[in-house]
């Protein structure tokens, strides 16, 4: 199209470019058609996390109650990007030493919740390990731990991933 002004497209032009841009295509090695497809799966994956994103950025504008907004938050991660669980553990302000739990899903995360779990910023956990690094920590198969709670509570769960969040080089929480 970039001569389309010196040469002017009768149909049968217009017919015998068709035709050759499609048998080029069909040179094309046959896996070019799943990898255009695979990067657009992922990048629908992307704007999928995207959108999630902004509904937890929009939540966080509209919420003037942080109790409500930090249950919310957990529901939208795990229903949006297909988690099975999802909690919130903020510094505590009474025991900086100690992380609280302040959010949880599910049957697993209101027993957690009356329990009024709190875990020590330490190494001996994954939370706290989590806490004391401040970085992110992915334990890829749970299967391996032979006392862990999760296990039992869910035993669908086979990775988990610990996300700290950091401000100002000072540990907030962790999700």
């Amino acid at each position: 199209l970039l001569f389309a002004s010196s040469i002017r497209f009768s149909p049968i032009l217009f017919f015998y470019i068709t035709s050759l841009a499609i048998s080029t295509a069909s040179l094309l090695p046959a896996n070019s058609f799943h990898r255009v497809q695979d990067q657009a799966e992922a990048l629908s994956s992307e704007l999928d996390q995207l959108r999630t994103s902004a509904e937890i950025g929009e939540q966080i504008l509209q919420s003037n109650n942080a109790n409500q907004l930090l249950n919310s938050l957990v529901y939208l991660i795990k229903d949006k990007f297909g988690h099975d669980f999802a909690a919130i553990f903020l510094v505590s302000k009474n025991n900086p030493g100690f992380l609280r739990l302040r959010a949880a899903t599910g049957k697993f995360g209101a027993d957690r919740m009356a329990a009024n779990e709190h875990v020590p910023i330490d190494e001996n956990s994954h939370i706290g390990w989590t806490a004391v690094r401040k970085t992110l920590h992915h334990l890829k198969d749970t299967t391996v731990l032979t006392n862990d709670a999760t296990q039992f509570q869910l035993p669908t769960t086979k990775s988990e991933v610990f996300i700290p969040h950091v401000f100002q080089n000072s540990l907030q929480g962790i999700l």
